[in-house]
């Protein structure tokens, strides 16, 4: 298997970079430029995977970006076709062999498709120079998350305290202030270790992240965050700690939605259908639009407190946990730069994301959440991925088992609303 390998020269010297390479790998091909090294390497039987790990992390520390991709050389045809002569006169003097394909029949006959024979298939990647970009003194001062985060902990704290005041009004469910300080804790812990499970595969993995960015949402009218974001400061090196890093935050934040979803069915209050049909007719009671998770359904239902002759009361923390829930489905939406969008790009690849981005933002659209199907839109405008090192290594079968189960729990954490804007103006039609 020829690789080719692109590095951008910044504090080390040429002679060091290209001793580092032969040092992992054999190399058979290697050009020279001003900005860059391309190396065409043949790499070992197993292990691969690891060893470019490896590799791509040491060159890191001296801002060095080294990355596999598919591709040929930059010399041209003349080098490509010599560099192809050369392996069918290697696999000749190894095999027996021209290069798999015998020069009679013109059949192919490789012996890289028997299992007897531990080197991989030649196929050419290429590694190309990356930059990194500065950051501007806004978005690098250590300031910024401390005072976003400040700012979503009011924001949380005033949506808490003014819905409380409401929900006494029918019925008494403590004092405002005690209430909002739950709620911001559950809405924050929610959002705080779905963030920590970010932090902690990036950790695991030695990728460098910044710290999370809480974004402040519209406390009463709306809700009061939308979410937190990390950044990664460093390379994503290959799809299994892309997708490892991907899904740690949306399974830490669901266990903690489960945790606060049964706190709040546990202790939200039944309304009486008199008082009800009074509250209903004096509109001071109104049905929620925005739908009701299936797992949150099932918990209420555990409670005895589901079902369509059931009336509840949607006290503050189980609306923290039904803001959970929703933040939880957005983020696994096989869009742009969210989680569900990351780990679909390691799954099935780039094309297949721009796809669904936009299927994405129709399904969001549809369900009547215009306001995130834009913003997905927008986020994913100039990048719809991110950037992958080594985008070749395909992911482990477990993994791969992993994405259907989270897309599974993608579903059942999504609100389903009581009308769609598109659909039921069309089945008024039928």
């Amino acid at each position: 298997m020829l690789h080719k390998i692109v590095i951008n020269m910044a504090h080390i010297t040429k002679e060091d970079i290209i001793r580092e390479v032969r040092q992992t790998f054999t190399v058979t091909y290697m050009t020279s430029d001003p900005d860059y090294l391309e190396f065409v390497i043949q790499p070992p039987a197993t292990d691969f995977k690891t060893k470019f790990a490896n590799l791509a992390q040491r060159l890191e520390e001296d801002d060095i970006v080294c990355q596999i991709q598919d591709g040929k050389v930059k010399g041209g045809k003349e080098e490509n076709k010599k560099l192809e002569q050369k392996r069918k006169e290697e696999d000749y003097e190894k095999y027996g062999y021209n290069g798999g394909v015998d020069d009679i029949t013109g059949v192919s006959s490789s012996p890289f498709t028997s299992s007897k024979y531990p080197t991989p298939p030649p196929i050419t990647l290429t590694v190309r120079r990356i930059e990194f970009k500065k950051q501007g003194r806004i978005r690098s001062s250590s300031w910024i998350p401390r005072i976003l985060f400040g700012t979503v902990i009011a924001f949380v704290m005033i949506d808490g305290y003014y819905r409380t005041v409401n929900t006494n009004t029918i019925i008494p469910i403590g004092d405002p202030i005690i209430m909002a300080v739950i709620y911001t804790t559950a809405l924050l812990g929610i959002l705080g270790i779905h963030e920590l499970g970010h932090l902690v595969a990036s950790r695991i993995h030695k990728i460098k992240t910044t710290w999370p960015y809480f974004i402040p949402g519209l406390p009463i009218i709306g809700i009061p965050t939308f979410g937190a974001l990390i950044m990664a400061k460093g390379l994503m090196i290959n799809r299994e700690k892309t997708f490892d890093v991907a899904i740690a935050g949306p399974i830490a934040g669901l266990a903690i939605v489960m945790i606060v979803t049964v706190y709040g069915a546990y202790t939200v209050p039944i309304i009486d259908p008199e008082l009800s049909a009074q509250l209903h007719e004096s509109k001071q009671l109104a049905e929620w639009q925005f739908g009701e998770p299936l797992l949150m359904t099932g918990v209420l239902e555990l409670f005895g407190k589901g079902g369509e002759d059931t009336e509840i009361l949607l006290t503050p923390i189980l609306f923290a946990a039904w803001i959970g829930f929703f933040l939880t489905f957005a983020n696994l939406m096989p869009a742009g730069q969210l989680d569900g969008g990351h780990m679909l790009r390691t799954v099935f690849g780039k094309k297949m994301l721009r796809v669904c981005t936009y299927a994405s933002a129709g399904i969001l659209f549809v369900m009547n959440f215009w306001f995130v199907a834009m913003f997905v839109l927008l986020m994913s405008g100039r990048n719809a991925g991110i950037s992958i090192m080594d985008d070749t290594t395909p992911l482990t079968r477990n993994r791969k088992i992993s994405y259907v189960i989270v897309m599974g729990l993608a579903v059942l954490c999504a609100p389903i609303p009581n009308e769609f804007t598109l659909i039921e103006p069309l089945l008024r039609l039928i």
